[in-house]
């Protein structure tokens, strides 16, 4: 009985002999435990073992910001962990000597989820792999729909999807098949993909499906001149919805050929001078030029921001001279009503040729700042120093060397306020620069720096300054992902963290990606923190160490231990489970209430999730009295 109960005890072992019990051929093996080590994520998608990091194609699925792999897609339970993981991945990865491998062992496994996942990432291999062992499947029940053993809510049809991800030999395969059903979308999506034997495909054997108005808007904006072609043909009453939309979206692309279709078909949907100012807005000179050639259409100046923002020289210089503007001739207009950041001289030489103000140039770099100040006399301010330091919209890094030259003029007297807003941006080089000018900060500098992270500007500010920080700066380390800057604010006394501080525990799963190593931190420095939802949140991860490391630091109570387990149960982590009945039984006697709710917890999932478990490791340990 003891070797037993040491089995027991280790989860591995544990989630190994479990999905054993009908046997799993020896090479498939190690992908019936990865489904433990995945994250589910509220929004249907799941963070990625990283074993399964080797067998992925890196343009397959994209990393997130903390190395690990974000996948959806899988068409397995969002809510728990399902046992079909190893199935659907092979699937997913296109193995289908794994996929033949694991369904020979485990048949149960296959589901028409499994035909949705092959079907989503266009193994087309496996779907004629799939359909007929689902053929024989529905027979023997006497029902001909695929869709019977579905599992999960889909929103979307098979032939959907394969025009979703662009697959038109699936699409046929399953067509041919019999499984036709699909919507407007799948047409609206092989628009968007440019498919245009799709689309012929889809109007000859689906002519009542049809398509929507986002056919037609997708295509113009990928510029699919064919497919406009196309639907101008055949779709009409798609075509002249939002004709005016479709229109701008035309030009926003600079597709002339298709704005030339469509103002071929409707001459007078939108007025030329709407045209002309979207054409500037998005910086389609061509369009400009063509809109003027063909309707005299000369626009007007109040697209003026957008082109001076953007960068286009040439779209401005060609505006001047259309307007016949000249430093003789000026406009007497205000070109630039509000602030703009210009990085190049020849954007301000030019809006300078023609009499314009530049008090709402924002320079970002040190040659459009000295012509600023020397060629146009522009009395550099407040609003142009915070712009240069970091505190412009968006934020940015700040330019040091336009603060440099601002420093050298007789306008400029930064202070301790434009410090902290360099140190917020974490534009360390423009902190460096006006510490070495003299320039004083207050505690708004560490606690910006803290807040968002910038390390080496907190490094910085603690080497050469003495303000410090608030008793903000709490907060703002209890809640920051960084685990290093925690540990550097710690180690150097930079916060008096009051003792009544506690760790936060927030319920979305994203907060927690790349933050335990800093929460762990934290325990080791005594902080409170709510055992019940830290222990439940590790849970969600699935990862034993990881509970082994918070209980290491902080012994955890019956009731906390409890309700890690009444989670774990619902998320079928049956490699945590055995770990987490040790615990309880050291945190405390276990009562036959606690069992009978832990059994009930079991029973519901066994009836209400079919693929969560196998259950009975876990039965019988929660049976067992010592």
């Amino acid at each position: 009985m003891s070797s037993a109960v040491a089995v027991l005890d280790q989860a591995p072992l544990v989630s190994i002999l479990a999905d054993y019990q009908e046997g799993v051929h020896g090479d498939v093996q190690p992908r019936f435990t990865e489904r433990f080590d995945t994250v589910l994520l509220n929004d249907r998608s799941q963070l990625l073992p990283p074993t399964a990091f080797p067998r992925l194609k890196p343009d397959n699925v994209p990393a997130s910001s903390d190395g690990l792999r974000l996948l959806q897609g899988l068409y397995l339970s969002t809510t728990y962990r399902d046992r079909r993981f190893p199935l659907h991945m092979a699937i997913f990865e296109g193995d289908v000597v794994a996929t033949t491998r694991i369904l020979s062992s485990h048949p149960a496994f296959l589901t028409s989820d499994a035909l949705y996942c092959a079907v989503h990432h266009r193994r087309l291999a496996i779907v004629q792999l799939l359909l007929p062992r689902l053929r024989s499947i529905l027979s023997a029940s006497g029902s001909t729909d695929v869709h019977v053993f579905s599992r999960m809510y889909r929103q979307h049809a098979l032939l959907d999807i394969c025009a979703d991800q662009n697959d038109l030999p699936t699409l046929t395969c399953l067509h041919d098949a019999g499984i036709d059903d699909c919507t407007s979308r799948a047409m609206n999506s092989a628009a968007r993909h440019g498919n245009l034997p799709m689309m012929r495909f889809l109007h000859a054997r689906r002519p009542d499906v049809g398509c929507s108005y986002v056919a037609l808007a997708d295509a113009v904006k990928h510029g699919h001149t064919d497919v406009v072609a196309f639907l101008l043909a055949h779709y009409p009453d798609v075509v002249d919805h939002k004709f005016d939309v479709t229109l701008w979206r035309a030009v926003s692309t600079g597709r002339l050929d298709i704005l030339q279709m469509l103002v071929a078909r409707r001459p007078n949907a939108v007025p030329p001078a709407d045209l002309f100012c979207a054409a500037a807005t998005d910086g389609q000179l061509h369009v400009m030029q063509w809109l003027h050639a063909t309707t005299g259409e000369r626009g007007t100046w109040d697209v003026a921001e957008s082109i001076v923002a953007s960068g286009h020289v040439a779209m401005l210089s060609w505006m001047i001279q259309l307007h016949g503007l000249s430093q003789t001739t000026p406009t007497t207009r205000n070109l630039l009503r509000y602030a703009v950041p210009v990085h190049t001289v020849e954007m301000v030489a030019l809006l300078h040729s023609i009499g314009q103000p530049l008090e709402n140039v924002r320079p970002t770099s040190a040659a459009v700042a000295r012509f600023l100040h020397v060629v146009a006399r522009v009395r550099f301010t407040t609003a142009h120093v915070q712009h240069a330091v970091g505190g412009g919209r968006p934020p940015s890094k700040g330019y040091a060397d336009v603060v440099a030259y601002m420093l050298g003029t007789e306008d400029v007297v930064m202070t301790s306020d434009d410090m902290d807003t360099a140190a917020t941006a974490g534009a360390l080089a423009v902190v460096r620069l006006l510490h070495e000018r003299g320039v004083a900060c207050t505690i708004g500098a560490m606690d910006g720096a803290i807040k968002n992270g910038h390390l080496d500007v907190v490094q910085f500010l603690h080497a050469h300054r003495t303000e410090g920080c608030s008793s903000k700066a709490i907060d703002y380390v209890l809640f920051s992902p960084h685990a290093a800057l925690v540990e550097f604010v710690h180690a150097h006394g930079l916060v008096a963290m009051p003792p009544t501080a506690a760790i936060p525990v927030p319920r979305g799963d994203g907060w927690w990606n790349g933050r335990w190593d800093a929460v762990m931190f934290l325990l080791d420095q005594g902080y409170a923190v709510d055992m019940a939802a830290l222990l439940q949140r590790a849970v969600r991860f699935g990862r034993p160490n990881l509970l082994d490391e918070i209980v290491k630091r902080r012994p955890a109570a019956a009731a906390d231990v409890d309700a890690a387990l009444e989670r774990a149960i619902q998320l079928s982590a049956m490699n945590l489970l055995p770990r987490l009945w040790r615990m309880r039984e050291h945190a405390g006697a276990v009562s036959d209430d606690v069992r009978c709710r832990m059994t009930a917890l079991v029973d519901d999932m066994d009836t209400n999730h079919a693929f969560s478990g196998p259950w009975q490791s876990f039965r019988e340990l929660v049976g067992r009295r010592t």
